[in-house]
């Protein structure tokens, strides 16, 4: 028989191990913006395991420190590259087809 609470524990366990759920989330958007990004599937999968290998982040600071917050001053550079946005079309619609009528 399954002993539900233990595999509770052990869930919890893992969970706060790895930074807690807020830090589980943030891993969860790296991950989502390299499987979405650019470069070969090799690249991605190196990526994504940088990203679940890497140690769990610290609790947020306190606003006071922007830099330490990951302001725009003083910011690290993050593993995972940011995905570019999407080209924009810029063109006019098509116009529908005419009867002729």
């Amino acid at each position: 028989m399954v002993d539900f609470k233990r595999l509770m524990d052990k869930a919890k366990d893992a969970v706060d191990a790895a930074g807690g759920p807020e830090a589980l989330k943030a891993k969860g958007e790296k991950l989502k913006d390299v499987a979405g990004g650019p470069g070969s599937l090799s690249d991605k999968a190196k990526a994504a395991a940088e990203v679940v290998k890497a140690e769990p982040e610290a609790a947020e600071p306190a606003a006071a420190d922007p830099a330490a917050a990951g302001g725009p001053e003083g910011a690290a550079e993050s593993a995972v590259p940011a995905a570019p946005s999407p080209p924009v079309d810029k063109s006019p619609p098509p116009k529908p087809p005419s009867d002729g009528a």
